[in-house]
């Protein structure tokens, strides 16, 4: 609010403008907030100049400050990131659709900032001026989230951040309506996975816990960091499973799995390769018809071979990770040999050519270096009896375990079936019922016995 008065100077013998006079009158008018600076200015310009001045501002009053209003200031993303642009269509991966947003416990995921209020101001007659009351901001915490103080909120589990109205939560199942394929792009998720419909070829499907396929998996990638359930099959050479816990699926056909923990299949197995740290139960009356199935602790089927005279090896007794480990070690181990046998020649070509003739025939410096090849070529050697005392640990960590396998056969067993325990074989070459497979303890040959 401003007050703007007109100047007239004074003519002839009248009396000049005075601040003064000019102040009683603005404050019988009740007028506080003089602006006594420029009235002085503008009286004494007016005065000398001898003209009337329009419209000069004498008083002014002070607004107020405006507030700053509350608001919710979100630490994570809560769609999903688009897949970085590619100027060449060759490189692009259309199954690719960026990044699903998920979060870990303990992690700030946002911050209520309360309102701040404004400060009063004042009118020119000195009357007070309110400012305008800030609005609050609102956040709750739903499901999977914490808020102590109602200001910092906080996972308390795995999953997708959602914000829904007000309420802020983390989902622990990130749930896909449909099947996943190139209209959702590939999965990967830091919590559970939920599909309704079915996995599409070339697809992946990662979550760091469990995944839940309402469908069917064809030629597509599964990795669980705990249990997979397939309510359909899982279909095609290129289809393969890891799971860090157990998997139970309706059908295997073709694929290959890798399971730590248990394997139940309703129906059947054929062809492919089947893992499992635990066990393996086929329950449907086709049982195992074909393919590569091995269990550390048993294998339970119906029947297990084909009619149509399909390759089939039953083997048990194996944990295929300890397996995989120790022959990734072997290899290195072979590797690591074979660099010493050349550096053991080498040193020896060098040191025969320096001490021949009784004396070096080579620099000083050249000797140093020889030096320094012998200092690695002992911890070399050192690191590789430490990988062979390794190797040998894990193998007899093997060993132990094989001797507690079994391959149980509920109805048949046909003709052409290999079955392995702790690297020997029987081939089965006529039709047996009712029967069961272990390792003898004492002359470690493969027994037979009724199902058990």
């Amino acid at each position: 609010m401003s007050l703007f008065v007109d100047l007239s100077p004074s003519a002839g013998d009248g009396r000049p403008l005075d601040l003064l006079d000019i102040k009683y009158d603005l404050a019988r008018a009740g007028i506080r907030a003089l602006l006594e600076e420029e009235l002085v200015r503008a009286i004494e310009s007016c005065e000398a100049e001898k003209k009337p001045l329009r419209r000069i501002l004498a008083a002014q009053g002070t607004p107020p400050i405006p507030p700053r209003e509350g608001r919710v200031e979100i630490l994570v993303p809560l769609q999903t990131s688009l897949a970085t642009d590619s100027d060449d269509d060759e490189a692009i991966d259309y199954r690719e659709k960026g990044e699903i947003p998920s979060v870990s416990p303990g992690e700030l995921l946002a911050i209520l900032h309360p309102p701040i209020p404004g400060e009063a101001g004042r009118d020119i007659y000195g009357r007070e001026i309110a400012p305008v009351r800030p609005r609050s901001a609102v956040l709750t915490a739903g499901s999977g989230v914490l808020s102590d103080d109602g200001i910092h909120f906080v996972a308390e589990t795995w999953g997708q951040p959602h914000l829904e109205g007000t309420a802020l939560s983390v989902r622990p199942v990130l749930t896909i309506q449909g099947d996943v394929d190139y209209s959702t792009g590939n999965i990967r998720f830091d919590g559970s996975v939920t599909v309704t419909g079915n996995v599409r070829e070339g697809f992946l499907v990662q979550a760091a816990f469990d995944i839940a396929i309402g469908g069917y998996v064809e030629s597509a990638t599964l990795h669980a960091g705990r249990d997979v359930r397939i309510r359909g099959g899982l279909l095609g050479e290129k289809t393969r499973v890891d799971a860090g816990g157990s998997l139970r699926v309706r059908f295997v056909e073709g694929a290959t799995l890798y399971v730590d923990g248990s394997i139940l299949v309703e129906s059947h197995i054929l062809h492919g390769t089947v893992r499992s740290c635990d066990s393996i139960r086929v329950k449907g009356r086709k049982g195992i018809l074909a393919g590569d199935v091995s269990a550390l602790r048993r294998i339970d089927a119906q029947s297990a071979g084909s009619p149509m005279s399909s390759r089939t090896r039953l083997q048990v007794g194996e944990n295929f990770r300890l397996r995989s480990q120790v022959d990734a070690l072997d290899g290195e181990i072979r590797s690591l040999e074979k660099n010493l046998e050349k550096v053991t020649k080498t040193i020896h070509d060098i040191s025969t050519k320096i001490f021949s003739k009784g004396g070096p025939l080579l620099p000083v410096a050249f000797t140093q270096k020889l030096r320094s090849i012998l200092d690695q070529y002992a911890l070399q050697k050192k690191r590789l009896n430490i990988m062979k005392e390794k190797k040998a640990s894990m193998e007899s960590l093997l060993l132990q375990e094989t001797r507690k396998g079994i391959i149980a056969i509920r109805h048949v067993l046909r003709p052409g079936v290999i079955i392995e325990i702790q690297r020997t074989f029987i081939e089965i070459t006529q039709e047996e019922r009712f029967v069961s497979f272990a390792l003898n303890p004492d002359d470690l040959t493969i027994s037979r016995s009724s199902y058990a």
